[in-house]
C-alpha cells in the first residue's frame, strides 16, 4: 500500500526553519531570520513575507483562520495572510506557549 504525498522545495529563509502550518491553499514558515512566510501549498511559490517580529520565531499555531507566531523578542503577532492583525509583548516563551495552547483549546470548544 502506498501513501501518496507531494514534496515542494521552497527556498526563502535565511535561517533555519523552526514551524509549518497549512491554512487552506497557504503554507506558513517560521524562522531563525526573524520572518514568517507565506507560501501556496500546491507549488511552493512564495506569496509575501510577514515581518514584525525581531527575535527568532519560535512557533506557529493556527487558529481559526488566523495564525500566531511566537518569538524570542517575547511577543505573539496574530496573522491573517497578509498582515498583521495585532501584537502582544512582554511575555516569556513559556507563557507564549501556554497563552498559545489555551488558545487554542478555547477555539476548539467554541467549535461544538
Amino acid at each position: 500500500m502506498s501513501v501518496p504525498f507531494i514534496m515542494i522545495c521552497a527556498a526563502g529563509h535565511q535561517g533555519a526553519v523552526t514551524a509549518l502550518v497549512r491554512v487552506g491553499p497557504n503554507v506558513f514558515s517560521s524562522s531563525g531570520d526573524t520572518t514568517v512566510r507565506v507560501w501556496e501549498a500546491s507549488t511552493g511559490q512564495p506569496l509575501v513575507v510577514l515581518k514584525g517580529h525581531v527575535g527568532w520565531v519560535s512557533s506557529l499555531l493556527q487558529v481559526g483562520d488566523d495564525v500566531w507566531s511566537a518569538a524570542a523578542d517575547r511577543r505573539v503577532h496574530v496573522w491573517d495572510t497578509n498582515v498583521c492583525l495585532f501584537n502582544m509583548t512582554g511575555f516569556s516563551i513559556a507563557s507564549i506557549l501556554l497563552y498559545m495552547y489555551i488558545s487554542l483549546l478555547w477555539y476548539r470548544l467554541r467549535l461544538y
